[in-house]
């Protein structure tokens, strides 16, 4: 099968890495927050960024804490790469996904 590049009209292309990462449609809640936040679309998100993003929200269900973008602006800053973006960790905080995807080349 071949791979699509440009997606049919009325329809958005997303990363093979990101549907193995968990993401479903329709998305969460709080992907929508940070996309909206920064003024992204969900294609100028790096696999990288939309780990640390998934990661994020699962880690606050986990703990019965609120995602919030001002809880996520604390622990990562936006890190353009031209027309990609990603997020670094702040405060030398650790990261605590490691291990999964972090390329759209597998």
């Amino acid at each position: 099968m071949m791979p699509l590049l440009t997606p049919l009209k009325g329809f958005v292309g997303v990363y093979r890495v990101f549907i193995k990462s968990g993401l479903r449609l329709p998305a969460f809640d709080f992907l929508e927050s940070v996309l909206d936040y920064y003024g992204l679309h969900i294609a100028q998100i790096t696999p990288d960024g939309f780990r640390k993003i998934l990661c994020f929200t699962l880690l606050c269900i986990a703990l019965d804490v609120s995602s919030t973008i001002n809880l996520f602006c604390h622990f990562y800053i936006p890190m353009s790469n031209g027309d990609w973006v990603s997020f670094s960790l702040l405060h030398g905080l650790v990261e605590i996904c490691d291990g999964l995807s972090t390329s759209i080349k597998y």
